[in-house]
């Protein structure tokens, strides 16, 4: 009995750890690392200083229903090959 049950657990582990966290986006200025997703979890309006998102390699931008807003027309820096 208590080797199935082991068994079970370690399906269910093997299930739930390959999904990544995904890196909330609360404010201008923050950098997404290279393969992961960003979700960005409210409106954002940056300024010139600190632009507004940078996407590291193959990195993701989920914009959620959100609007991201810079003035200088920086509001995402991709680096490398990314998503929106």
């Amino acid at each position: 009995m208590r080797h199935s049950c082991s068994l079970a657990v370690g399906v269910i582990l093997l299930l739930c750890g390959g999904r990544a966290q995904a890196l909330d986006i609360t404010s201008c200025g923050q950098t997404v690392p290279a393969g992961e997703t960003g979700v960005l979890v409210g409106d954002l309006q940056c300024d010139p200083a600190t632009r507004g998102v940078t996407l590291q390699y193959a990195a993701t931008l989920d914009l959620n229903g959100h609007a991201l807003v810079a003035p200088d027309g920086w509001a995402v820096w991709c680096n490398g090959r990314t998503r929106l």
